[in-house]
């Protein structure tokens, strides 16, 4: 990838050096690497030495004094600081600034609000900011960093600090709600063994954030050799976004989310073009005209593609076993004890099992657990579960929600009313990993993005679902299809109009970044459009449309296989032939979208007036999706 690489930086290790990329997950290592023991030379001159200290509120005046104002009424009101002087106005106007609500979320690391106390740690510390950040709100905050120096510093400054790495932290496994890797993990050499370290030392359930540079990003592919992001000697593997989750799954992770930051675009293409002058980077410079116009562009496209950012910032959590058992425990306070619980486990590397088994000894109702031989995947390990269920009635459920006590009675309450409702969705209340509600629900998120479509036809949420056992003539077994299989119960359910949306908040929904599903209106920000619209600005969405296509011919397949005689036991409201018919006509409208990216600029309006006229965008979202067209 890049050869004859200097120190170019802090200009304290001599040398060259080279970078290569690997060719199966794209990321990228120093060659050769500097090793243990001489890894400390190249940090002599390290930024971290460096105090860095913020004027007091009386110093500034003018616009500066408002700002901090403002700053400081939105972290006492997020982070529960107790900073002066200060204004609620703050809170409505971070709102109405995400930029600068992301750069003051980023200084406290996205961490959750404390409702009792928690323990931190912070790995690579640093001038130790972010720790006194993180103890000013109540956190107990460890660091552990390697540099002698920095350490001493942070002593000095009443900060609990260990000299070493992550295996020195003896007897702390389990011991850490969050621990935090800011630009970390890039100067280790083992990365994997770090995230499985962290894994240890992190209690169920607890919050791994980690930022780290994008070999992938948009400066390393305009500035190359002379990107701020390679800084050798210091910087031994460069990962991508892609690379990065893999290194987190393999480490035991699970799944993980993507955070919001502030773009550092402006730092970043400084830097590295006073690299590419032959300048220090540490001394200011004019910036010219033409690298302001770059950085503006290069923001922009940051926004369409989160993926090439500078830098990548993820949060992850343990597997599922830290929330299973709040779930299992919300079934046996439920007001209508079920009948039976089917459990399928598809293969999970926590204590998934022992916690079922514990819980099937001293249940009240019939308790049936799977271990799959090998892994089927989401879709197909929910159709075996779907399977194996004996009741007339089937509830969904993953291992991270909890539910309310008259879940089951209420819902069952519906079914007993109406004979022709064959599927319920019910609304959920949105928390976060703690369980803390946002103030947000899945009805109102989907409403306030103006999606929800007729009679609630977006509401698809697998969790909050349960169906009649007789459906499964139609819907069993779920295709791997990639499709989803809430989403393929419930588009059969709304072609037969056997669904019935029931307006009442019957659980927590939990959203932690370790979710497998990935919904566009997590957290306690209002939905809007924005959220549907910003991920497919831009793209090619003909491979969308046609697995859209696909699932429709197998759901055409699977209504010629079952017959209109069965089909009429099923006891739907619309016909047979017209349920076919519908099918057949929701292809056509994707099959003329799909055409809309093979024409012209003014073939496609015309193409867009043409499908409104056949009313094809009741298949999407209406005029929405018509003017989307007609923007393109």
């Amino acid at each position: 990838m890049h050869k004859g690489l200097r120190d170019k930086i802090f200009f304290s290790a001599p040398g060259e050096w080279s970078i290569h990329e690997c060719t199966e997950c794209e990321s990228a290592f120093l060659d050769p690497r500097p090793t243990q023991e001489t890894m400390h030379l190249a940090y002599q001159n390290y930024y971290t030495h460096e105090q860095s200290e913020r004027l007091p509120p009386d110093q500034l005046s003018g616009l500066r004094r408002i700002k901090r104002i403002l700053a400081n009424g939105y972290k006492n009101w997020r982070f529960g600081t107790n900073l002066q002087p200060t204004s609620l106005l703050g809170v409505p106007v971070a709102y109405l600034m995400p930029t600068n609500r992301a750069i003051l979320n980023r200084q406290f690391r996205h961490l959750p609000r404390l409702a009792t106390a928690g323990r931190l740690l912070d790995v690579g510390f640093g001038d130790g900011s972010f720790l006194e950040n993180a103890k000013s709100v109540g956190w107990d905050v460890t660091g552990v960093d390697p540099d002698i120096e920095t350490v001493a510093n942070a002593r000095a400054r009443g900060l609990n600090a260990v000299q070493g790495d992550l295996d020195s932290l003896v007897g702390a496994e389990n011991k850490f709600d969050v621990i935090t890797m800011c630009h970390v993990i890039e100067h280790v050499h083992d990365p994997v063994a770090a995230l499985r370290a962290c894994h240890r030392l992190l209690k169920r359930g607890g919050l791994l954030w980690i930022e780290t540079p994008n070999i992938k990003s948009l400066g390393h592919s305009k500035f190359k050799e002379n990107w701020r992001g390679l800084e050798p000697p210091r910087h031994l593997a460069l990962f991508n976004e892609t690379s990065l989750r893999g290194a987190l799954l393999q480490a035991g992770f699970g799944g993980i989310k993507r955070l919001p930051q502030p773009s550092p675009c402006e730092g970043i293409y400084t830097l590295s073009q006073r690299i590419k002058d032959g300048r220090d980077p540490r001394i200011d410079a004019p910036i010219s005209m033409k690298l302001r116009v770059d950085i503006g562009v290069a923001k922009f496209i940051e926004w369409l593609r989160p993926s090439r950012r500078e830098f990548i910032a993820l949060v992850s959590t343990n597997n599922g076993g830290h929330f299973l058992q709040q779930q299992l425990d919300s079934f046996r306070t439920q007001t209508r004890l079920p009948d039976e619980l089917v459990v399928c486990d598809d293969g999970s590397n926590d204590d998934t099992i022992e916690i079922v088994d514990r819980f099937a000894k001293d249940s009240l109702f019939a308790v049936r657990l799977y271990r799959n031989p090998e892994n089927l995947g989401h879709e197909r390990n929910f159709s075996k579960a779907i399977e194996l269920c004996t009741g007339d009635v089937i509830f969904l459920s993953d291992q991270d929600d909890v539910w309310f006590p008259s879940k089951l009675a209420a819902v069952e309450e519906v079914f007993n009313r109406d004979e022709l409702v064959s599927l319920v969705i019910n609304d959920t209340d949105i928390t976060d990993a703690h369980l803390h509600p946002t103030g947000r629900s899945l009805f109102g998120q989907t409403k306030a993005a103006g999606v929800i479509g007729d009679k609630g036809k977006s509401l698809t949420l697998g969790c909050a679902t349960a169906f009649r056992s007789q459906l499964r003539s139609l819907i069993a077994p779920v295709p791997a299809l990639d499709y989803g299989h809430d989403s393929w119960i419930h588009d059969f359910a709304h072609l037969m109009d056997v669904r019935h949306v029931l307006d009442l908040k019957l659980q927590f929904y939990r959203r932690h970044g370790n979710n497998v599903s990935n919904w566009a209106f997590n957290g306690a920000a209002r939905a809007t459009m924005r959220n549907v619209i910003q991920p497919s600005l831009g793209q090619d969405l003909r491979a969308a449309y046609e697995k859209r296509i696909t699932t429709l011919d197998v759901m055409s397949t699977r209504l010629a296989s079952l017959g209109s005689d069965a089909y009429s036991k099923l006891g739907a409201r619309r016909s047979y032939g017209d349920v076919l018919s519908e099918i057949q006509h929701a292809r056509q409208a994707l099959s003329r979208r799909k055409r809309m990216f093979e024409h012209g600029w003014w073939s496609r309006k015309v193409l867009a007036l043409t499908m409104w006229v056949s009313r094809d965008y009741r298949y999407f979202l209406g005029w929405k999706s018509l003017a989307k067209d007609l923007w393109r």
